[in-house]
Order: C-alpha cells, then sequence, then structure tokens
C-alpha cells in the first residue's frame, strides 16, 4: 500500500509539471560589451554608461534588430537591497569586460516583462546621448553571461527567426567591423 502512494506520489509531481512553464519570461537585453564606465566614481556610483551591440527583446517574444552603441543605466532611486543588487551587477558587467577582454564579454539582463521597459531602452549613437537618457536599470532578473556560440551553433540556428541572441550579436558585430570607417569622423 505504501509502495503504490509513494508512485502515485510520483506521478503526480511528474503530471503537474507537464505544459508550458513560464518563469520570468525571456531577458530583456542582450549584449556583446566593449566597456563598462561608473559614475560619478567607482566606488558610489549612480550610473553606468555601457558601450556594445545590444539586442533588445519585446514581452511578445519578438527581437529588435542589434544597434551599436550606448545604453545608460541609473541606479537612481533604487534603495536598500535593490541598489546592492544594482551596484553589484554593474561591478560584475565591469568584471567580466576584464576577465572576456573588450567585446569578448556576453550578458543578458533585465526581463522582457520588466516593469522598467514600459518603454523599452534606446541605444544612442554617442555616449553624451545615452547619459541625457538614463534609463533604471532592471535588478529582478539577474544577470546571465552567455555562451560563445560554436560554428556547430551558428550553422544549426541559420535562417531561424528565434536565434540565438548571442550568434545574433557576434554576426552583427562582423558586419560592423568589416564596414568602411565614416568619413566624418564618427565611431562606428
Amino acid at each position: 500500500m505504501r509502495a503504490k502512494l509513494s508512485w502515485l506520489a510520483v506521478a503526480v509531481i511528474l503530471l503537474s509539471g507537464v505544459g508550458e512553464a513560464w518563469a520570468s519570461g525571456p531577458c530583456g537585453i542582450y549584449a556583446r560589451i566593449e566597456e563598462v564606465v561608473l559614475e560619478p566614481d567607482v566606488d558610489s556610483p549612480t550610473w553606468v554608461l555601457i558601450k556594445g551591440d545590444f539586442l533588445v527583446a519585446l514581452d511578445s517574444g519578438r527581437q529588435l534588430a542589434p544597434e551599436r552603441g550606448y545604453i545608460c543605466f541609473s541606479c537612481v532611486p533604487l534603495k536598500g537591497k535593490n541598489k546592492d543588487k544594482c551596484l553589484i551587477e554593474w561591478h560584475d558587467l565591469q568584471g567580466l569586460v576584464e576577465e572576456k577582454g573588450t567585446g569578448k564579454a556576453l550578458v543578458a539582463f533585465g526581463s522582457a516583462f520588466s516593469e522598467v521597459f514600459a518603454s523599452f531602452p534606446e541605444v544612442q549613437r554617442t555616449a553624451e546621448q545615452a547619459q541625457q537618457n538614463r534609463f533604471p536599470y532592471p535588478v529582478h532578473h539577474g544577470l546571465t553571461k552567455l555562451r560563445v556560440p560554436t560554428s556547430r551553433d551558428r550553422e544549426r540556428t541559420a535562417g531561424d527567426r528565434d536565434r540565438n541572441p548571442a550568434v545574433v550579436l557576434l554576426e552583427f558585430q562582423t558586419r560592423k567591423d568589416q564596414e568602411p570607417a565614416k568619413k566624418d569622423g564618427q565611431s562606428r
């Protein structure tokens, strides 16, 4: 009798997990980061300027086209543990760039369903524009290092609309790096 109840309990647990499960949804921002600047000072920053290539995911599951530039996030008005999480993630981003090298840190952060993404962050062309358009930092989803895709990963996802964001960012980087420098002195 006891054995039958144990098997029944296992069956109920397994069957209750059948179906589509949503945790916190897809990440909101995928990035290939070149530089992270903490300001006004490194020890107690209130905002972070991130330079790189960005892919923003919408709550519909659709991804916007990747863009190269800057996004500036603010930890104001965060307080307490949320501010601490924000600062930890910013320092982690900076550490990833130092560990992996410029342009080799691939990360995902924020949630496409985050309340701060009522309007999505826009990638700005210059650092000055980004600083003027600071966006609240999304702290409730964490920071995820993305695996650098292999050539097999790239072949497997070729032509797939829902492609691995790391593959999309690396292909975007390759295309952008092959473009000739702009004649008016603007950075790429």
